[in-house]
């Protein structure tokens, strides 16, 4: 009984752990041959509701249609007693959420995000918000983005230029990842 009780912790522990996207940033741009990179920020504003899982999908644009194959930011909440934002910083009301994105040159394009919603077996609910912030992944280059603000309130999605704020938590954490400017 004892054991069972000490696994039931340790499960439930390491089940209600936040993950941040900055878990994958390269601490250097470590690029293949025609590989690229930008980082940025995405800001969630801190206001019920809390979600247990934000994802931001990407695409990679083709010359007539999308990449079939979305790749996405995942953001995993921490889910303690009560679901809450676990960022790598505050800024104001703003959780703020470093990351990167590191893939071979071509054009991309965030096109959704989903929020999802688990209340264990009592529900489950899942929104989705179309979106459309074109990037560029340069060979050999790291860049910076912006910051993608969710106001899920609203809900809505924008695009921002916070590069002396965001660059400086990058450089910081990550002295030696050489951001282009």
């Amino acid at each position: 009984m004892r054991y069972i009780s000490l696994l039931f912790l340790v499960v439930l522990t390491f089940s209600s752990c936040a993950v941040r996207p900055s878990r994958n940033i390269p601490t250097t741009a470590a690029l293949g041959p025609n590989e690229g990179m930008i980082v940025g920020t995405i800001s969630i504003e801190k206001s019920r509701p809390v979600y247990n899982s934000y994802y931001f999908h990407y695409n990679r644009m083709l010359e007539d249609s999308y990449d079939t194959y979305e790749k996405k930011i995942w953001i995993f909440s921490s889910q303690w007693l009560k679901v809450k934002h676990k960022p790598d910083y505050i800024d104001g009301n703003k959780a703020v959420y470093l990351y990167s994105i590191k893939e071979v040159q071509g054009k991309y394009q965030f096109s959704l995000v989903r929020l999802h919603e688990n209340g264990g077996s009592l529900y489950q609910k899942l929104y989705e918000k179309t979106m459309n912030f074109p990037f560029e992944i340069e060979k050999g280059k790291v860049k910076y983005l912006g910051e993608l603000y969710l106001d899920v309130r609203n809900p809505f999605i924008e695009l921002n230029d916070k590069r002396e704020r965001d660059l400086k938590y990058f450089k910081e954490k990550y002295p030696l990842l050489k951001i282009a400017e």
